[in-house]
């Protein structure tokens, strides 16, 4: 039995008391603020508490020999080696900065001698790790529970300061360069983590276990848009800085769903969230690696639903060819709205028509697409297809005869489809537009990638599991209970 840790326990438990009984002799009545200001107090005793007691529990695994010899051991199989203990400052969910002694391990270059450094010049860092607080799913020095939740209040925004605050007022001080750095260490081992994991046709993190075998499964997909930062090159001017370019770039969006029978997304089972900030091609590639991870091709029906950006449904065709999946099982669909809005483009073309005939008429043609009676739309666009305005509408003309199997409203509504992208649209809204949209807000790619990754699993609902599966997944086994540990 750890009669230490026990001892421990008893010390800060009974401090606690103490200080409870002594801010229940200090507390009066007398003024309106006086239960704002208990609670407040009361707050900090127990963050201090859970503090202690966490530390006390470290403290406690590192004395278990067998299971820290295991940690070691598996760091080794990795082409580290063990370089004895060392003092570091661990950040702990109940706030503040602790010291803990505990294995280090770092790079093995024994034989592998490098380029000798030029005088006072230092070589690379970062090449050491701690195994039993990288075990126990700490990363840079924070504990799992804090990356949750630095991860998480800088995810939903709205801004770092906001995020600093927050967390601040939770009783977990933090420096910008500090926040940064928890969040950098959480996303860049999950996009890595994703990266290597459907490299070798397995889920990653918080979708263990997913399959899309026998469902109804919707793939919808589409771009926002946000401002990337990109410095300029050069000299620097005059106030120190080079200057930056902030050129628009378009997130582009991933989003799988299942449905029942009547074509209603299924509330008990959470949505895929994914995205890329490059091209559509990126987007595609990742979407492919998804769909084999998650077993496509044994699906009842896959139904793609999009706008009519040409390279989306070139990809689409590359996809399906490329999974072997059987045409029979996958449906294409042009999202609605966008389709009415063609028709918008069309009438507006047509610059001596009143405003009462405009509405007229897109009502009308609007309510012969949704009925399926596409040549009677095709029909009304001819007519118009005349004078300065020809070539515009014939693009119009062009549009829907090329998508005329992809708009077969009645159809798909009576086999209990959906017809409308608005999943994506409201994840494009939520996921980038809110956080990561908005004046003078600026991103590097890098950053931008970060943040849309995270805000993929904040918004999908599946960020406890994320976590979970991402830092601490790793399982030492040892014989005894902690409370047991020589």
């Amino acid at each position: 039995m750890d009669s230490v840790l026990h001892g421990r326990i008893d010390e800060l438990v009974e401090d606690f008391r103490n200080r409870l009984h002594q801010q229940a002799d200090q507390t009066t009545l007398g003024h309106g603020t006086v239960l704002l200001e208990l609670e407040r107090t009361l707050f900090g005793l127990l963050m201090a508490l859970g503090a202690s007691l966490a530390m006390a529990f470290l403290e406690a695994f590192h004395r278990n020999a067998a299971w820290v010899s295991a940690c070691q051991d598996k760091v080794v199989q990795k082409g580290l080696r063990n370089d004895g203990w060392r003092l570091t400052r661990l950040y702990l969910f109940f706030g503040g900065r602790h010291t803990i002694r505990t294995p280090y391990a770092l790079l093995d270059r024994r034989g592998q001698p490098g380029p000798r450094r030029g005088w006072g010049r230092r070589g690379p860092t970062g090449t050491g790790v701690y195994p039993v607080l990288e075990a126990l799913g700490c990363r840079a020095n924070a504990t799992p529970a804090l990356l949750s939740e630095v991860g998480s209040q800088l995810g939903w925004g709205p801004s770092e300061q906001a995020a600093l605050s927050r967390l601040s007022d939770r009783g977990i001080p933090l420096d910008n360069q500090t926040l940064r750095r928890f969040f950098r260490a959480l996303s860049d081992e999950a996009l890595q983590q994703r990266t290597k994991a459907l490299l070798e046709g397995k889920l990653p993190a918080g979708l263990q276990d997913e399959s899309l075998a026998g469902k109804r499964v919707v793939i919808t997909f589409d771009a926002g848009r946000v401002r990337m930062r990109h410095q300029k090159p050069g000299r620097r001017r005059k106030n120190g800085h080079h200057g930056f370019e902030c050129p628009w770039q378009a997130p582009r969006l991933l989003v799988i769903y299942t449905i029942d029978e009547k074509g209603r997304q299924k509330r008990q089972e959470l949505p895929i969230y994914d995205g890329v900030i490059t091209s559509s091609e990126r987007l595609f590639e990742l979407m492919k690696k998804y769909l084999l991870a998650l077993q496509a091709s044994k699906a009842d029906l896959l139904i793609f639903i999009a706008d009519g950006a040409p390279e989306h449904w070139d990809g689409v065709a590359a996809l399906v060819e490329a999974l072997g999946l059987d045409p029979k099982r996958v449906v294409e669909i042009f999202d609605w709205a966008h389709a009415t809005e063609h028709l918008t483009s069309a009438i507006d073309a047509c610059g001596k028509l009143t405003d009462p005939q405009r509405t007229h008429w897109l009502n009308t043609q609007r309510k012969r697409l949704k009925k399926g009676r596409l040549q009677a739309v095709l029909g009304a666009l001819k007519t118009l297809c005349r004078g300065r305005r020809a070539s515009q509408i014939r693009k119009q003309i062009n549009f829907f005869e090329q998508h005329a199997h992809r708009m077969r409203y009645p159809e798909f509504r009576k086999i209990g489809l959906p017809v409308g992208s608005g999943a994506v649209e409201s994840a494009i809204r939520r996921v980038v537009n809110l956080r990561m949209k908005g004046p003078g807000i600026f991103w590097t790619p890098d950053n931008a990638q970060r943040m849309l990754f995270i805000r993929c699993q904040l918004l999908s609902g599946r960020w406890k599991g994320f976590i979970r599966e991402l830092l601490c997944s790793t399982t030492i086994q040892t014989p005894y209970p902690v409370a047991l540990a020589a």
